[in-house]
């Protein structure tokens, strides 16, 4: 960090509340002629943006954006706009952020400047992409990818291709997803880009990571990090830390996942990263709630919760609202759940979010599920789906179907359940999700055991058991051999069954 950044951060620090005070102090602290001015406060923005300090580099862009349209500065007027469609962006604010990113788009268009055009088609994707629409951020991370090519930008086509991976990772197909990923890493290999490289392992991590393939996410999340190290990145170091725990995270491994988070966090608390800190905290909650500590994990989601608030994170704040809500109905508070749940679907709404819209409607369909409501949970979970197809959102379609058999097998309708269930694994085999295969080979498993065929149930058990074995998840393992356990006792052969529960229970103890 330079004295700039220092002088900079530390009047940040004072006045995070009171943007007029900021930008008055500013103006006494870099005294400059006033063509330049605009300039200079479109260069604190960037400082400020880049130290997560959102609402004061709002503040810095509008106030350069005044000086930029005085002295007709179309360039500068143009990159404002789109600074200003970032910063919304990461207060959650999507619907703003895709506003003035379309006020930069037409003023590069008027100018002739082909490459803040694609800049503008890149921020667009993205803002479509928070919003669930990954269909239509697609569409335009292509017409980024063209430009870039057109113009020879080799670096823009390299990160066109990651913004393409994660949309179609978005759109639950994988495959295609690491296809894009692994482009946009040959690029970067072949023109050095070191930075580029570890970015292109995590997004690898991550595809990998939701086809169920976690040992392969860990792999590829450890070559980002050592990258991130050498080059002494330490927000990145940071992110990968984070990676790594979600991923032991997904393999059952909660108390490894809890090891990395909290460097994770130290790292974010060292550097001043005030985002990362709150995700964090988010982590964390997520972790201890799978261990069943759900008071402590309330306490990390409201921590998250209070960052987001400060900061004017509204995506953020309703996530911390579904965590929360899941928290307590751990402690079996199902009212106060459907409360959160509730809140967070209104901000939702607010920002237009559908993908979190729909996830809202699935946290409300498991809350009446909870409570035994099981004709409500299915309506909720009805609407989540809708949603989910309607942005083309196979994996998030996939688990509604799950949802909806688990419900209809509650209500004593295990042929519906089936029905949805092998809904649900078409899916995850179409998009290569082999978690998801596995969980719908269980939830198969236990509704023909509902239905008297505990042989078709074993047969189920085994095929999840061999992907969770596969895989390395030990609690899924573990939850597979208590299934098999279930069906052999059922089958009336107690010895096996004797045999499973144990193996099941060895497996519980060394979670």
């Amino acid at each position: 960090m330079n004295e700039t950044d220092e002088q900079i951060l530390q009047s940040a620090e004072i006045y995070s509340n009171e943007p007029e005070e900021f930008i008055e102090l500013m103006e006494i602290s870099f005294p400059i002629p006033e063509n330049k001015k605009g300039g200079l406060f479109l260069d604190v923005g960037i400082r400020l943006f880049n130290f997560s300090y959102f609402k004061l580099a709002l503040a810095s862009w509008e106030y350069a954006l005044g000086y930029f349209i005085q002295n007709k500065d179309r360039a500068g007027e143009a990159k404002c706009y789109g600074n200003l469609g970032a910063a919304y962006g990461s207060l959650g604010d999507f619907r703003k952020e895709i506003e003035y990113y379309e006020k930069s788009l037409k003023i590069f268009k008027d100018i002739g400047d082909r490459a803040g055009e694609a800049k503008c088609y890149t921020g667009l994707g993205i803002g479509y992409g928070s919003l669930g629409y990954s269909e239509k951020a697609i569409e335009y991370h292509e017409k980024s990818l063209k430009i870039a090519n057109d113009i020879g930008d080799i670096a823009e086509e390299s990160k066109c291709c990651a913004n393409l991976g994660i949309a179609y990772a978005n759109l639950g197909d994988f495959t295609k997803a690491i296809e894009y990923h692994e482009k946009s890493l040959k690029i970067a290999n072949d023109i050095g880009d070191i930075a580029g490289e570890s970015a292109c392992y995590t997004n690898l991590g991550n595809a990998y990571g939701s086809l169920g393939a976690f040992r392969k996410e860990i792999e590829y999340q450890k070559k980002s990090l050592k990258i991130k190290k050498d080059i002494g990145d330490r927000a990145g170091e940071s992110k990968c830390y984070t990676n790594l725990g979600n991923a032991y995270y997904s393999l059952g491994a909660f108390t490894k996942a809890i090891e990395y988070h909290e460097k994770s966090l130290k790292i974010a608390n060292d550097i001043g990263d005030i985002t990362g800190e709150s995700a964090c905290y988010t982590n964390l909650g997520n972790a201890y709630y799978s261990l069943g500590a759900f008071t402590k994990a309330i306490e990390y989601h409201e921590k998250s919760l209070k960052i987001a608030n400060d900061i004017g994170d509204r995506a953020v704040e309703s996530a911390c609202y579904i965590n929360l809500g899941a928290a307590y109905g751990g402690l079996g508070d199902f009212r106060k759940e459907i409360g959160y749940c509730e809140k967070s679907l209104k901000i939702d709404k607010d920002i237009g979010d559908k993908a979190g819209e729909a996830k809202c409607y699935a946290g409300l369909g498991n809350a009446y599920y909870s409570l035994g409501d099981f004709r409500k949970a299915i309506e909720y979970h009805e609407k989540s789906l809708k949603i989910f197809r309607d942005i083309g959102d196979k994996a998030g379609e996939a688990k509604c179907c799950a949802n909806l058999g688990v419900a209809y097998a509650n209500l004593g309708d295990f042929r519906k359940a089936i029905e949805y269930h092998e809904k649900s694994l078409k899916i995850a085999n179409d998009i290569g999700d082999i978690a998801g295969e596995s969980a719908c080979y269980g939830n198969l498993g236990i509704a023909y055991a509902n239905l008297g065929d505990f042989t078709k149930a074993i047969e189920y058990h085994n095929e999840s058991l061999k992907i969770m074995k596969d895989i390395g998840d030990k609690a899924g393992e573990a939850k597979s051999y208590g299934n098999l356990g279930e069906a052999y006792r059922n089958l009336g052969d107690f010895r096996k069954a004797i045999e499973y529960h144990n193996v099941s229970s060895q497996k519980i103890e060394c979670l």
